[in-house]
């Protein structure tokens, strides 16, 4: 059996007020029937369920994709925490961009590159990661410790 729009006329009204309770934001909540829809098309199986279970699979999906999203939000926003909990855009807000760079030389070669990857080219620890082969959670953590050793020489 393959989709088709009355799989999708006959889904979206349960779909829907499920989507809007969970993301308590009507463009969140459409972001997620969406993406639920494009994953159920990788799992045409899905669609030879019966109703109920469709549905449940939906639910679930879409669920796991909110709880997915916050938490990767979480984390970006205390990835860049440093230990009194200032983040670093406050550490670094009472300096130019010049000023920031001439104390980023104090610091070693290798954490001097992650601060620069991260906030002049903005690129994220996973991506780090990926280019030198190292979990995100260690360029995190040398991140941080850059921060400190940067806070410490203010």
């Amino acid at each position: 059996m393959h989709m088709d729009s009355k799989h999708y006329e006959q889904l979206y009204p349960h779909l829907l007020p499920f989507a809007n309770k969970i993301a308590r934001d009507s463009h969140e909540a459409n972001d997620l029937i969406q993406e639920a829809w494009l994953r159920s098309m990788k799992h045409s199986y899905i669609f030879e369920l019966e109703l109920p279970k469709q549905r449940a699979w939906f639910f679930k999906t879409m669920k796991r994709m909110l709880i997915d999203e916050r938490r990767k939000h979480s984390r970006e926003q205390n990835e860049w925490a440093v230990d009194d909990g200032h983040s670093a855009g406050e550490l670094f807000s009472d300096y130019s961009k010049v000023e920031v760079s001439l104390m980023m030389t104090a610091l070693p070669e290798d954490l001097y590159d992650l601060v620069y990857k991260t906030y002049w080219l903005g690129m994220s620890s996973l991506e780090i990661g990926r280019l030198q082969g190292v979990p995100a959670s260690t360029i995190r953590s040398k991140i941080k410790k850059a921060l400190v050793l940067l806070q410490k020489s203010m």
